[in-house]
């Protein structure tokens, strides 16, 4: 049973989803750790760069 009550329920169901993305985002991490020599992390701004091009036509 899924619904609530004394036992957890719901939050027993949203631990194991939570546990379950966790290990997924872990065994994918390392995969392209263990595949790549170098893996860069950056932040991208399409949305001010989207602007800017409409601009400037």
């Amino acid at each position: 049973m899924i619904g609530g009550g004394k036992k957890g329920g719901w939050g027993r169901a949203h631990k194991k989803l939570r546990d379950v993305r966790s290990d997924f985002l872990h065994k994918l991490s390392r995969a392209y750790v263990d595949r790549y020599d170098v893996v860069a992390v950056g932040g991208l701004r399409i949305v001010k760069t989207y602007y800017r091009v409409r601009s400037v036509r």
